[in-house]
């Protein structure tokens, strides 16, 4: 992963450039070198505007620090390399122009985390004109930390953070009961009896589970273990964050029991948030101190980390000045190319289509009759969305509610996307089980497809029916909701879409079929209702 170069092959302190090629030729390769890099940034600004962006977030604020470690990484490799080791592979070129393409979808659609990784796969194809592939493997590790630079892609953001919310949560009411402390725990909400403390969004771990993992991915490449070893570092960086926020939910509780309400908000609350990562960070010291004992290195932690890779290198830059290969002038070809693409690309405005607001939905169907409510803000935050329904209906004669929720988006992008129920149904303490697709039966000989799952929490068991409406398409996968995003905002500019779900009890003196039938025929007469809400 990182060579050492004889004594012979190094430059005396102080010394210049003496051993550089001629001056006309060094300049041009330097000029090429950082036109490239420039029409690098150029290509692909609109995803590093945007990660800039996302590094405001409190979870990614770290963000600010992963560039410039990679750079120095990558720059203290490439100096560290003997002038003859460098030489491009037309696989580069090839890489570039797979990155321009993925950042020109990404621009197109309004996806703009594909222009970021677009660019990350870019400096790969960059690396790869310069030092061919043996060097592009000796500094895979630096480059590969760009990737720690952008947050996780939303589905899979929402997936873990939910993940983490219960998982915290679990283990913090355990450790809360452990004390003598009476807790109910009702998915992610701590029940104390004088204050519900909920595992929110906020204090989900991901703020501390992103930079501990860039850190231990940081530790892992200085590590002169063995291979696995250093995955074991990386890996331990999930169960540390998950222990240490349980911990730290754990304490607040306990604080709020015997101090008050106000120990979980405010400086305490933060001050205790300090404090466990500073005790993440330890924890993930003890892991390689274990490793470090295991193989039975001399020295303990510290001589087996190799800090020299950080040291700045005495060798003049030979990257810099080792010729213009073909590859690179193809490379820089290419990056022009894609600049002036964009340059010329048309501004397409999402398109807004013609809908009826939500609100205007009628709250008697046929033989229906509907009872409208509102969400809480603190779930309006979380879901971002620009217009819902939420309403409860009750066929005339029969006591078993039908529920209506309709999240509807009037773009799905970087700031707001479809919340699946697969993800914030557990979140509210509910078990989910049966799950499959089905094909619900409609007047006039149509159907739609659905996802229909039982959700229990203690002894009130519902039936759900959810699906997601894709301008005319009914979903019922969610990563085929982003296959589609990305189509459609190329080819129509929209990605506009909604989340429709119904649920009902599931009572047990019914038939065992009750639930379905009451959800199908609620749907017969509220589908063809939605749809002028919900546009083609």
């Amino acid at each position: 992963m990182h060579e050492t170069l004889p004594k012979s092959d190094r430059l005396a302190p102080g010394s210049v450039f003496s051993n550089s090629p001629g001056m006309p030729g060094s300049m041009a390769a330097v000029a090429l070198w950082a036109v490239a890099l420039l029409l690098a940034v150029v290509c692909f600004w609109p995803g590093l505007a945007h990660v800039v962006t996302q590094w405001q977030r409190e979870e990614f604020s770290y963000g600010y620090i992963v560039w410039p470690i990679a750079a120095w990484l990558v720059w203290n490799g490439l100096c560290d390399r003997p002038r003859d080791a460098f030489g491009g592979v037309w696989a580069g070129p090839m890489l570039i122009a797979f990155a321009i393409a993925v950042a020109g979808v990404g621009t197109f659609a309004g996806m703009l985390p594909l222009v970021y990784y677009g660019f990350v796969v870019g400096c790969y194809g960059l690396v790869l004109c310069r030092v061919g592939w043996r060097g592009f493997l000796a500094l895979l590790g630096p480059l590969s930390l760009l990737w720690f630079g952008y947050p996780l892609p939303s589905t899979l953001y929402t997936k873990v953070a939910v993940f983490m919310q219960m998982v915290s949560s679990e283990i913090g009411a355990w450790v809360i009961k452990l004390l003598g402390i009476p807790v109910l725990l009702e998915g992610n909400v701590i029940d104390l009896g004088v204050y519900q403390l909920q595992v929110a969004e906020a204090c989900n771990g991901l703020r501390y589970l992103f930079p501990i993992a860039c850190f231990a991915y940081i530790v892992a490449y200085t590590y002169r273990g063995p291979c696995w070893q250093r995955v074991l570092i990386v890996v331990a960086s999930a169960p540390i964050t998950i222990l240490i926020n349980s911990v730290r939910i754990a304490i607040t509780g306990v604080l709020v029991k015997y101090a008050g309400v106000e120990m979980a908000e405010g400086f305490l609350h933060w001050f205790e948030g300090f404090a466990v990562a500073i005790a993440g960070l330890f924890l993930l010291y003890l892991v390689v101190a274990v490793l470090v004992r295991v193989n039975r290195q001399p020295g303990g932690v510290w001589p087996n980390i190799r800090f020299e890779l950080f040291w700045p290198v005495r060798r003049p830059p030979g990257w810099l000045f080792a010729g213009i290969s073909p590859p690179l002038i193809a490379a820089v070809a290419l990056l022009a190319a894609g600049v002036g693409a964009f340059a010329a690309m048309p501004q397409r405005e999402a398109v807004a289509p013609a809908r009826q607001p939500l609100i205007s939905f009628p709250m008697q169907l046929g033989d229906w009759q509907g009872n409208e409510h509102a969400l809480e803000a603190r779930y309006l935050n979380i879901l971002r969305l620009d217009d819902y329904l939420v309403a409860d209906y009750t066929l005339r004669g029969s006591g078993s509610p039908v529920e209506l929720y309709v999240a509807y988006y009037a773009a799905q992008d970087n700031t707001a996307a479809i919340h699946s129920p697969s993800v914030c149904i557990p979140a509210g303490g509910w078990e989910i089980s049966g799950f499959q697709r089905i094909s619900v039966p409609l007047r006039n000989a149509q159907s739609v497809p659905v996802n229909r799952t039982i959700i229990t929490k203690g002894l009130d068991r519902r039936l759900v029916y959810y699906w997601f409406e894709q301008r005319g398409r009914q979903l019922t996968n969610e990563y085929a909701i982003k296959l589609t995003n990305a189509i459609d905002g190329v080819m129509m500019g929209r990605t506009d879409g909604a989340l429709i779900r119904v649920t009902t009890p599931i009572i047990a003196l019914e038939p065992p079929d009750a639930a379905d039938r009451r959800l199908q025929a609620f749907l017969d007469e509220a589908y063809p209702l939605i749809r002028p809400h919900v546009p083609d």
